[in-house]
């Protein structure tokens, strides 16, 4: 997935994302996540964790550099139809 600011806000995004059942305590690598470019995004992030009760459950850092994983991983939804994360 890619997010487009033009089609999604960044606020209706976390009320998305925190809406989510998958949102839980979790190891390291299944851990929930919000990265932020900017004061606004995290201040916006930190609003949507409060709201739900979600603060220290769910990782907020500054966004980094992106690297895209294997090609096998790619689109995993689409090749994947039966893929848990969609339910």
């Amino acid at each position: 997935m890619e997010y487009d600011p033009a089609v999604v806000s960044y606020v209706q995004l976390l009320a998305v994302f925190t809406a989510e059942r998958h949102v839980r305590k979790a190891r390291r690598q299944y851990a929930s996540a919000i990265w932020f470019d900017d004061a606004a995004q995290e201040a916006a992030a930190r609003t949507a964790l409060a709201e739900r009760g979600l603060e220290g459950i769910v990782e907020l850092a500054p966004a980094m550099e992106w690297h895209d994983a294997e090609e096998h991983h790619q689109d995993y939804n689409f090749k994947n139809s039966g893929a848990a994360c969609l339910r």
